[in-house]
């Protein structure tokens, strides 16, 4: 699982649309990881790694984030602190935060 030797993503560069820009379009080779079955826990499609997140974001938009170790793309939720301010919760299904992230404007 924590072996990346050998490991890509192919990253839009967001020259049709800006703001897929950073965003993954595959993980070696296929948008779906090959340990799932079915589009619900397999697609990583449109997720972001870390590096950048999806820009023009709309208030209340849920992000994914995908790292090989979660063996998932996990939606983070947008939560306003205040108008300048936004958290990004990522929460598996039993109610446990896998990650976050924090900015403000």
């Amino acid at each position: 699982m924590y072996d990346f030797n050998g490991d890509y993503e192919t990253i839009y560069t967001g020259t049709t649309d800006i703001s897929q820009s950073g965003l993954i379009d595959t993980y070696n080779g296929s948008p779906d990881l090959p340990q799932w079955k079915g589009k619900h826990c397999s697609n990583v499609q449109g997720a972001s790694d870390g590096t950048k997140f999806k820009g023009g974001l709309a208030k209340n938009e849920s992000i994914l984030f995908f790292r090989k170790s979660l063996c998932r793309a996990a939606p983070m939720k947008q939560v306003i602190i205040n108008n300048d301010c936004s958290l990004f919760l990522a929460v598996l299904e039993n109610q446990t935060i896998i990650a976050f992230c924090f900015f403000c404007k």
